[in-house]
């Protein structure tokens, strides 16, 4: 059975054992959650399973302005990379979302051999989110099924929660991000032709638009790195708008420091370390070439030391 498989399209029924939630961010609250089902999963000697939904059950209900931590492929990453046997996704569509916390509970008593559940203590289903994990427990007992709350995880007195993870990339806080989520907050996207203005001030930049389904990182200018063909690339990224040269779409621009190459067309991960400075205005291009240099001096001093010394193979959200 492939590793990504649609809930719809089982043909059997197999024996799991299942945690179930959005899991936006996968943070380390939700890690928690999974690293709880892999070990009952190895304990019974059942596969370790996961179901989530798409699209984000907020987007039906409050429409697109609802963005996401992670696009869908980068969730299904990490949730593979937690050593999970694989990912059931449910289509999360208006005839889903109807379904009572009864109807939807059957559902996945009939299309899955459940052996042990796994849910958050906030975790909510039904129409109108009117079942929660007790609900579910209840449920399940009658079917000699035990269902397991994994209660609310905390770091320094603040919960682990997506919201907090959205509301942090909002405010550019990248390493709160790294800290509660266990890694860096990712841009995903092809390599597209620019102005080519950078290559003319003596920085040639990768040019990417940031996915449109995704929480929307605070405009600034950043430390970055990528995993390209096995390699560390590292650098400096501005991300939102050019307001020197009155350019106002929302777009990243990465540099990497020490590169030579020609990355067209190529889908990078772009990682997000920490933020350096607000984006602004400059009065020439001198001005603005001077303060890319002092950017790069502080790069180079503050973040490469860091990079050099970190394995290349650490997880990534790549595709």
């Amino acid at each position: 059975m492939s590793a990504i498989v649609k809930l719809e399209n089982l043909l059997d029924r197999p024996k799991v054992c299942l945690a179930i939630g959005n899991f936006d961010g996968v943070h380390l609250g939700h890690q928690v959650l999974l690293e709880r089902i892999k070990n009952r999963a190895s304990e019974m000697k059942y596969p370790a399973w996961v179901l989530t939904f798409e699209p984000h059950p907020q987007i039906l209900f409050i429409g697109h302005s609802y963005k996401l931590l992670q696009t869908y492929e980068q969730k299904y990453n990490s949730l593979l990379q937690s050593n999970l046997d694989g990912v059931f996704v449910a289509n999360f569509d208006s005839q889903f979302r109807e379904q009572s916390p009864l109807e939807f509970l059957n559902y996945i008593k009939k299309v899955l051999d459940l052996q042990a559940i796994q849910v958050g203590y906030d975790f909510r289903f039904g129409k109108g989110g009117a079942g929660n994990a007790q609900f579910m427990k209840d449920f399940f007992q009658k079917y000699n099924i035990s269902v397991e709350i994994t209660h609310r995880q905390q770091i320094e007195g603040i919960t682990y929660s997506s919201k907090n993870l959205r509301e942090a990339i909002r405010a550019g806080d990248t390493k709160y991000y790294y800290k509660t989520a266990g890694r860096y907050f990712t841009i995903c996207g092809e390599v597209i032709s620019g102005s080519q203005r950078g290559r003319k001030l003596g920085f040639p930049t990768a040019n990417i638009i940031p996915p449109k389904q995704q929480v929307t990182l605070a405009p600034g200018v950043y430390a970055i790195k990528c995993i390209h063909n096995n390699k560390t690339l590292a650098g400096l990224a501005n991300l939102g708008q050019a307001p020197t040269f009155n350019e106002h779409k929302y777009q990243l621009e990465a540099y990497f420091h020490n590169f030579e190459g020609n990355l067209y067309g190529e889908i990078l991960n772009i990682q997000f370390i920490e933020q350096i400075r607000k984006v602004k205005q400059f009065d020439n291009i001198d001005q603005l070439s001077s303060q890319i240099k002092k950017d790069i001096k502080w790069f180079e001093e503050q973040i490469m030391p860091q990079i050099e010394r970190t394995d290349c193979t650490e997880k990534t959200e790549g595709v």
